[in-house]
């Protein structure tokens, strides 16, 4: 009969073996430039903010310029990890669209996947910022060639036919103004914006293309010399105080 202890312990160790590989979700490596934010059994793999996995090993790649992180993701998400599957670390950042990301100052950045179609993968090449626009976003994707960015970068605003509130106009000579002829008391009594103020200055309404640009459109410094002068001319012009 003492054989069978040994026996016994066999069957429930291999017992234990399976019920805990049967357990196990998939796993998956990711590759990014810096492990910035990210820690071992703490950060998590979120989906539309729900958790589907955990990193749990950080490691250097073998030429050393990237570290690849091993996640381990839940029982039943063998599906997110599609060849288009695409990975990021969500953190506070600060852009052109506004600042993003600040409650993981609480809770700590973690990393979001958005699934993607094709073939089964467990590798794959994360990205080093969010995209702009996600998978589930409806729009269309176009690619503009240039011979330099200037200010443009990731985030930047495109267009069509109008302004944002927040734009910074640039003024006589720049891009986003033009100017047109009007005699002074018109333009004095609806309280229309001269060109030589349309520099520096904010808009705080959205304008449309070809639409006049008023004082009560702009935050304007009033205590510049040129706003001063500009009072000056309206009260010669303006007496009964139409302007804005």
């Amino acid at each position: 009969m003492v054989w069978l202890i040994p026996l016994i312990t066999v069957i429930v160790g291999g017992w234990l073996v399976v019920k805990t590989l049967s357990e196990q979700g998939p796993k998956a490596s990711i590759s990014f430039k810096t492990a910035e934010g990210i820690e071992v059994g703490k950060t998590k793999i979120k989906y539309k903010n729900v958790s589907i996995g955990m990193v749990e090993q950080i490691r250097f790649s073998d030429d050393l310029s990237h570290v690849l992180i091993s996640g381990e993701f839940d029982k039943g998400t063998d599906h997110f990890l599609r060849r288009n599957t695409r990975f990021w670390v969500v953190k506070p950042q600060f852009g052109l669209k506004g600042v993003s990301g600040l409650s993981t100052l609480i809770s700590g950045a973690y990393i979001e996947i958005e699934p993607g179609p094709g073939a089964p993968q467990s590798h794959f090449v994360g990205l080093e910022k969010a995209p702009v626009v996600t998978a589930n976003e409806a729009g269309k994707r176009i690619s503009l060639i240039s011979g330099r960015l200037g200010s443009i970068d990731t985030g930047s605003p495109i267009y069509y036919q109008g302004m944002e509130a927040g734009e910074v106009l640039d003024g006589e000579g720049g891009y986003t103004v033009y100017g047109t002829l009007m005699g002074a008391a018109k333009s004095c009594h609806n309280g229309y914006l001269p060109m030589g103020l349309a520099s520096g200055v904010t808009l705080k309404t959205h304008i449309a293309n070809g639409q006049l640009i008023k004082f009560s459109d702009v935050e304007i410094d009033e205590t510049s010399m040129a706003f001063q002068f500009r009072r000056q001319m309206e009260a010669t012009f303006d007496p009964v105080g139409g302007l804005i």
